[in-house]
């Protein structure tokens, strides 16, 4: 099993509701039509992290993989280019 961990950063523009209404709702949709996809987890931001300023990332994407070959195979794909 392999494990990848992704961090999100809004788009220039996007407001903190806009970016997590988006990743919430059609993010996991596109994720999760990739074949080999065992296991997709996603940790936003809490609200505490913006009262600084801009944090680091808006959140943090786990997913898991059957193998290496298998998330090797979707690199340069429309699928996950779309991601």
């Amino acid at each position: 099993m392999i494990k990848v961990i992704t961090w999100f950063s809004r788009k220039p523009g996007l407001s903190v509701a806009e970016f997590r209404q988006h990743w919430r709702q059609e993010h996991p949709k596109a994720a999760l039509a990739l074949p080999g996809l065992e296991a997709y987890n996603q940790n936003p931001t809490t609200d505490a992290g913006y009262t600084k300023g801009q944090p680091f990332c808006d959140g943090v994407a786990e997913s898991w993989w059957i193998d290496l070959t298998t998330l090797r195979a979707h690199r340069g794909t429309p699928e996950l280019e779309a991601l």
